[in-house]
């Protein structure tokens, strides 16, 4: 995966925009994240969050991922994260969005835009992502997208600080670029970069 094609890459969907995450982002960050609701959904992501987790990831997490701020396209309000991380030919997608966010849709057309970019600019054979078992709402997401699940697991879970029940999915490259443009298309997004 070329990392460094991500980190020059923004995006653009019908309602939102999508720009590498900058080291400016990080009180919005810090504001949305250290929300309990959000963590426990969460594998990487402490409770309370706090500066010194938010330098953790602007120092460690961002070098070695792609990871894309979600802003709200009408007003550039930041709403969450999502983001790849590189695997041989695939990606791992993880996203979070605040909580006053949710079921909006939002993800849905963020997640799309990222996996869209991944299959399609980068030539990716697929993406593979996951939920806990109890976050139904994040399956509905992925399953939106097409992700299929392929194993069940358990994954840590910092905030709770214990293994939790996780479902693991993967997207067939193919798949997705094929479902794009049959019946049921998907949220049209564009490389602002192009």
């Amino acid at each position: 995966m070329n990392l460094q094609k991500c980190k020059m890459t923004s995006l653009a969907t019908e309602r939102l925009a999508l720009r590498p995450v900058q080291p400016a982002d990080a009180n919005d960050i810090i504001r949305l994240a250290n929300d309990f609701e959000v963590a426990r959904r969460l594998a990487r992501l402490s409770h309370p969050y706090g500066r010194e987790d938010v330098q953790f990831f602007m120092d460690s997490i961002l070098p070695e991922e792609a990871v894309w701020a979600v802003l709200r396209g009408s007003d550039g309000v930041f709403m969450g994260v999502t983001g790849l991380a590189p695997q041989e030919r695939t990606a791992v997608l993880g996203y979070w969005l605040g909580r006053d966010y949710w079921g909006h849709g939002y993800m849905t057309e963020a997640a799309t835009a990222i996996v869209q970019f991944a299959l399609s600019d980068l030539a990716l054979a697929g993406v593979r992502s996951g939920h806990f078992a109890d976050n139904v709402a994040s399956g509905s997401v992925l399953a939106k997208l097409g992700f299929v699940p392929v194993s069940k697991s358990r994954k840590y879970c910092l905030a709770l600080d214990s293994e939790v029940a996780h479902v693991d999915m993967w997207l067939d490259g193919k798949d997705f670029l094929c479902m794009q443009t049959g019946e049921g298309e998907r949220t049209k997004c564009k490389n602002v970069n192009s």
